[in-house]
């Protein structure tokens, strides 16, 4: 609508919260100005509790195919990126940015597996990445239950160079678990209610 915009941010922002009805697009591709009016659709968003309104841009998927050791530097940046995105998130669900009800479980990860299906297999491979990298980050997270915990009262037990008793280990294990079911049960009410 005559605004230039130079990055996909300055996009989404614009989109997200402008009051119109339609926008008409201008834009190059191979050197030829191409033109289109589209009109974005109402969403509710959980993380901002706030309906906002957006549109899909999609990109033709294709095959690349890169050396083993390029392959393997560029898992190892994404693995960081999706490190760093899900430390990120967590920060924020502390910190009050985005909301709780954000949070999703089984019913949540069904759904987006059996959207991510319908994509392609890459999709749905991606997909399982995310968590799979997301679930060994919480795993090392210091709950009493799980690997984080553990190597948590090991420290401690080096530091006071004397082990927990039998009895104060299984306190802390029931500690741990009733945390995870805890949660397990908050995000599954999530799931349900959203």
């Amino acid at each position: 609508n005559g605004a230039e915009i130079k990055t996909w941010n300055g996009l989404v922002d614009i989109i997200r919260h402008s009051k119109e009805k339609s926008f008409l697009f201008e834009w190059q591709h191979n050197g030829e100005i191409k033109t289109a009016n589209i009109t974005p659709i109402s969403v509710y968003d959980p993380i901002t509790e706030d309906t906002i309104r957006q549109i899909s841009v999609l990109k033709p998927q294709g095959r690349i195919y890169l050396p083993s050791l390029q392959i393997l530097v560029l898992s190892i940046k994404r693995t960081h990126a999706i490190i760093i995105l899900t430390l990120n998130t967590f920060y924020q669900l502390i910190t009050g940015k985005i909301s709780r009800k954000a949070l999703g479980g089984p019913i949540a990860i069904a759904k987006l597996s059996g959207e991510s299906a319908q994509w392609g297999v890459e999709f749905l491979l991606g997909l399982l990445i995310i968590i799979s990298i997301n679930l060994g980050l919480i795993n090392l997270f210091p709950i009493p239950a799980i690997d984080g915990g553990q190597i948590v009262i090991s420290l401690i037990e080096t530091i006071r160079r004397k082990r927990f008793s039998r009895k104060t280990r299984i306190i802390i294990q029931q500690i741990g678990y009733a945390l995870i079911l805890l949660l397990i049960i908050f995000v599954t009410f999530n799931d349900i209610t959203r």
